[in-house]
């Protein structure tokens, strides 16, 4: 909801070149697109949210193997989806942005039976413990703070690039 909130003011801002010779028509068209682009790939968010953690979990059980294998799927059907749903249907921005929405939660249904078959098959439970949680919470904290501020450090870099043209 937050996102959705946000979209139009973020996507304003990073249009902004702040320049005298920008064309406000082609500006406000470039923000719209943003903004519908954005609205509807915020859908995809929890998708990749759990793509990362089954990630971490395949991982952490010695397996990257299959996590490339759905990367590589997730990213050639992201290709496919967008391609018909852009060229084929028509849907422009919106349809890039549905046919990577799309692609993300059908990585994320992938992951999620892997991971209950993992589970199963080393007698683990998929409810999590409060104590794991509080201890996962405390020596991530640090990555997290990490992550934030790589995510940042790009956006920045995002931003001065468009500026530059």
């Amino acid at each position: 909801v937050l996102g959705l909130l946000f979209a139009g003011p973020l996507v304003r801002a990073l249009a902004d070149t702040g320049g005298a010779d920008a064309d406000p028509a082609a500006t406000a068209a470039v923000v719209d697109a943003g903004r519908t682009y954005l609205g509807i790939s915020l859908a995809g968010i929890p998708a990749m949210l759990l793509v990362i953690a089954a990630t971490g979990l395949l991982r952490g059980l010695q397996d990257t193997r299959t996590p490339l294998v759905v990367a590589v799927s997730g990213f050639a059907a992201n290709a496919a989806l967008n391609a018909f749903l852009i060229y084929g249907l028509g849907f422009g921005i919106a349809g890039s942005a549905w046919g990577t929405v799309i692609a993300q939660w059908g990585m994320a249904a992938v992951f999620v039976v892997i991971a209950v078959r993992a589970a199963r098959e080393t007698g683990t439970t998929l409810r999590p413990g409060i104590r794991g949680v509080a201890r996962s919470a405390a020596s991530g904290g640090w990555l997290l703070v990490r992550t934030a501020s790589l995510r940042e450090a790009i956006l920045a870099t995002v931003a001065v690039g468009a500026g530059l043209g």
